[in-house]
């Protein structure tokens, strides 16, 4: 068993961790979005939209990583319900943002999904819709699995909500890195390498998050 002091000093890591990754999201999200504000095309919308969408997604998957090694009370379900309010608001705007360029190109007689950056954003997005879902019937707040007289599948549920949540991320996150440098941006070299910073030092944040977590909490 670990001492008081070491789990003292991982809880500090991991807490550090956290806001390493949310802070680096959120980053991201502000240095993008500012390129199309105000959005006066529909294309605009798109970028506007999932750069806000990554900030808030991630910082909702920080949160739904750290929660695991929650113990059962008020401050897990709080935790949880902001976990729920982000990926609200990201899923949200992730939707609209997909919308957007799928609009955009249809207007312009253009092909969808031509590019690698469109086939894993759209792959990205259909995780994402189906993890929502799945989300919302394993919160036992909501009660959706005992309406539904499923509890014996939660665990399934849970654990199948957990990986498609980080791959729905990490998808939308390599979607992302593949346009930071466009040229509707207007950022030169140095704009486009604090983008790919931020970006990739949240994913690596939430990477050893999500790999780390779960053994901190048997641990314990």
């Amino acid at each position: 068993m670990p001492s008081d002091d070491d789990a003292a000093r991982a809880s500090v890591v991991m807490t550090s961790v956290s806001t390493l990754a949310s802070s680096a999201f959120a980053v991201f999200a502000f240095w993008m979005a500012r390129a199309y504000v105000p959005a006066a095309t529909l294309f605009a919308w798109h970028p506007l939209c999932l750069s806000a969408a990554i900030g808030l997604c991630g910082a909702a998957s920080v949160i739904g990583v750290r929660v695991r090694a929650f113990a059962p009370g008020r401050e897990r379900v709080r935790a949880l319900w902001c976990h729920l309010a982000l990926n609200s608001a990201g899923g949200a705007a992730w939707v609209i943002g997909f919308w957007a360029i799928y609009a955009n190109k249809n207007n312009l007689g253009k092909a969808h999904f031509t590019s690698a950056h469109g086939k894993v954003g759209a792959a990205a997005t259909m995780v994402l819709v189906a993890t929502y879902a799945l989300g919302l019937f394993s919160f036992n707040a909501l009660g959706l699995l005992t309406r539904l007289d499923v509890n014996r599948r939660a665990k399934d549920v849970k654990a199948t909500h957990r990986v498609a949540s980080l791959v729905a991320i990490f998808g939308g996150i390599l979607a992302a890195s593949m346009r930071t440098g466009h040229d509707s941006t207007g950022f030169g070299a140095a704009g486009r390498a604090v983008a790919d910073v931020a970006l990739f030092a949240g994913a690596g944040a939430l990477a050893f998050l999500a790999a780390t977590t779960p053994a901190w909490k048997i641990e314990r």
